[in-house]
């Protein structure tokens, strides 16, 4: 029974197309997609209610050891000395209109030309397709040039 495939019913197969196709809609759905700060509250919800509950299961040991060496034993320690907070975490900004955006892309375009030390004047696609066409024009002529000067003074 070595290359038997494992045969499952069809009522089975429709069930796992159905499951499939729903769990698919599911995500797809509108109504129910979340935007980035519902998440963020409902991921400190949920972080909120794992404290009161860690709170809730810690009581005072009975076998000599107080509540402060518990404290002290589960606490998280940061060597880096930067600890994110939940007030650190910033939901994303409402972007503005297209205007607005493309006006921050070219300050952040010529903020970083001025970086590498680029030079300022505009240079348009056209003319940088345009130099490169020559620039291969006079490789590819260069080359011709070459080869028949190298097969003439073969010939010789």
């Amino acid at each position: 029974m070595k290359n038997t495939k494992k045969e499952t019913s069809s009522k089975q197969k429709d069930a796992d197309r159905k499951a499939r196709a729903s769990a698919k809609a599911d995500r797809l759905n509108p109504d129910k997609l979340k935007t980035v700060p519902d998440l963020q509250a409902e991921k400190l919800e949920q972080q909120e209610s794992e404290k009161k509950n860690k709170k809730d299961e810690e009581a005072p040991a009975a076998n000599g050891v107080n509540q402060e060496q518990l404290n002290m034993s589960k606490m998280d320690i940061d060597m880096d000395g930067e600890k994110e907070t939940e007030a650190d975490v910033v939901p994303m900004a409402v972007p503005g209109s297209i205007g607005e955006l493309r006006q921050k892309l070219q300050a952040r375009i010529q903020n970083l030309r001025q970086k590498r030390k680029a030079p300022e004047d505009d240079v348009s696609r056209e003319a940088l397709l345009e130099k490169r066409m020559k620039r291969r024009k006079s490789t590819k002529e260069a080359k011709a040039k070459a080869k028949k000067a190298g097969s003439a003074g073969r010939e010789q």
